[in-house]
């Protein structure tokens, strides 16, 4: 009995490892680095729902609906994107607020190595939701419009629960390979989004 319980255990965590490793090639095939406007960006995030989905990932269903906002945020004619447009610069400039920037990344030492990169990023992941209600008081407060700012807001930050979960919390902070996910950075991967709406 105790041999099939480990055997299952073993087999739960090597399928994990799996899982992870086939979704590191997201930072290829994706181009996350290449976003530089809305249709790259919606681009992006199809990219990452389907590598997600192809890698059996726990978050494929977070990433599939930042992908469907995007889609609907990225066209032209849309009511949400005119509405969203309007706060734009408001909105980032609430994700940017420092004392909430603070919240998520406690940085007080230069970050000089992947090491230290990757602790940083698993630091933001831990303080991701004191982060979120900070900036959205700040878009309640300087914006006014939380519902705009949510559409995209908050199923991008599902989404970074999901990454930190499952794949930057894991991370070998001693890993030197440039395709370590625990270089993925929750913060970069919100306000970037916003930038490029």
């Amino acid at each position: 009995m105790s041999f099939l319980f480990w055997f299952a255990v073993a087999v739960v965590i090597g399928s994990s490892s799996c899982d992870t490793e086939c979704f590191k090639s997201v930072f290829n095939d994706c181009q996350l680095n290449a976003v530089d406007d809305c249709d790259h960006l919606r681009a992006a995030y199809e990219c990452t729902s389907q590598k997600a989905d192809k890698c059996s990932m726990g978050f494929s269903k977070q990433a599939r609906n930042v992908s469907q906002f995007l889609e609907e945020l990225c066209a032209p004619a849309s009511p949400i994107r005119s509405k969203f447009l309007k706060q734009k610069q408001c909105y980032i400039e609430a994700l940017d607020f420092e004392q909430c920037f603070y919240l998520i990344y406690n940085v007080t030492d230069y970050i000089e190595t992947s090491e230290d990169f990757i602790k940083m990023n698993k630091e933001g992941c831990k303080n991701l939701n004191v982060y979120s209600k900070c900036v959205k008081k700040n878009v309640k407060k300087n914006c006014g419009d939380v519902s705009t700012f949510n559409y995209l807001f908050d199923p991008l930050t599902r989404l970074g629960q999901g990454l930190c979960q499952e794949v930057i919390l894991p991370a070998d902070e001693k890993s030197v390979a440039s395709d370590d996910l625990g270089l993925l950075s929750i913060f970069s991967i919100i306000v970037l989004s916003f930038y490029n709406v």
